[in-house]
């Protein structure tokens, strides 16, 4: 699977996200809903909220492009009885073709890499046979315009990062959560 790492604060997921709703056209989801709740997707005027958590929390989004041809699919995961106190279930947007943005969360005053993340076409091949009751066939999805769009979306973090942590980028609040003394792991 191929994946790319970068840094990125709560500003920068903002500016993320952003340009592949606005730029790309994608939407947007959560890849996991919260627990007894929708899978919610984020809309422009909801960006605000990956800011607003401050750091504390992680977010795993799915990106999905009508190029892409094939549609994601919602799946219901049930809790085993007890698993999770007061909760009973919780949903996941799945497709082969999804691109994944995982924003890592500030703990202790260290800020893990985030990461971009996305299957290829030879990836989905090899796993095809054991996912396709729950996937569907690969051949549904454009897997061009699956790396097209990913390839964008990295290009769109590099073009905007400010400096460089080894070979992983450090988008603009990371970088300004560095000098007020925050440490990349």
């Amino acid at each position: 699977m191929p994946s790319f790492q970068f840094y990125a604060a709560p500003p920068d997921r903002e500016s993320v996200v952003a340009f592949a709703l606005d730029s790309l056209a994608c939407r947007v989801f959560e890849a996991y809903s919260a627990y007894d709740a929708p899978l919610r997707e984020l809309e422009t005027s909801e960006l605000a909220s990956l800011r607003a958590a401050g750091g504390v929390q992680d977010y795993q989004l799915a990106v999905w492009s009508p190029a892409f041809r094939a549609e994601p699919k919602r799946r219901r995961i049930e809790f085993a009885a007890g698993a999770v106190s007061g909760h009973s279930h919780r949903f996941a947007l799945e497709g082969w073709g999804l691109v994944h943005l995982q924003f890592t969360a500030i703990q202790n005053d260290t800020l893990s890499p985030s990461r971009l993340a996305f299957n290829s076409e030879a990836r989905a091949r090899k796993w095809e046979s054991t996912e396709i009751t729950r996937l569907g066939a690969i051949a549904a999805w454009d897997w061009t315009a699956v790396a097209d769009i990913a390839r964008r979306l990295r290009n769109h973090i590099a073009r905007t990062a400010v400096a460089k942590a080894g070979a992983r980028p450090v988008l603009p609040g990371a970088y300004e959560r560095v000098r007020e003394g925050l440490v990349l792991a």
